[in-house]
């Protein structure tokens, strides 16, 4: 029951978008991924940032996600643009000194969404929010704690300099995405 169990109820509500989130990826994309949408607003009526932070953090990451990924099927550019809200609303609470890993989770996230739109929208001006959000995500991710996480990363900082070197600096971009 909602009402006499919220917390639960809450989770529940995650788990609900994020099995919706894994079938969208396999079948009905925006199908899913609207049921997974939907799933997790009703868990962030109950998952405030003042009352329980870190889930509101994590349901606005996942919430990013799927906006993500139903960007794949309808409106990019609007859904693009609803995942990096949701991102930057994970990063009110999943700061650098509080949660530095899922800090540099959401930064990548938020890098990779910025990467997309550019494609669509702006590009100088989204992939250097990109590069800045992947070179947040760097100060966490080193080549010694997160080899993996730091190499997908230094591979997504590369690739979009080398997309900026497309607009503008090209010698001193590709140089960089080396």
């Amino acid at each position: 029951n909602k009402d006499e169990m919220p917390f639960e109820f809450a989770n529940i509500k995650i788990r609900i978008g994020n099995t919706y989130m894994a079938f969208a990826e396999a079948e009905r994309k925006t199908e899913n991924c609207i049921i997974a949408i939907d799933a997790y607003n009703e868990a962030l009526r109950i998952f405030t940032f003042e009352k329980n932070p870190v889930e509101y953090a994590r349901t606005y990451n996942n919430l990013g996600g799927a906006y993500l990924i139903i960007a794949e099927a309808e409106k990019p550019a609007e859904n693009f643009k609803n995942a990096i809200d949701c991102f930057k609303k994970a990063l009110e609470v999943r700061t650098v000194h509080d949660y530095p890993k899922d800090y540099a989770l959401t930064k990548n996230n938020l890098a990779n969404t910025y990467t997309q739109l550019s494609s669509l929208e702006n590009p100088t001006y989204n992939l250097k929010l990109a590069v800045s959000s992947y070179e947040d995500a760097l100060s966490i991710y080193t080549k010694q704690k997160s080899s993996l996480q730091y190499g997908m990363t230094m591979n997504n900082l590369g690739n979009a300099y080398g997309y900026l070197a497309v607009n503008e600096n090209k010698k001193q971009n590709l140089e960089k995405a080396i």
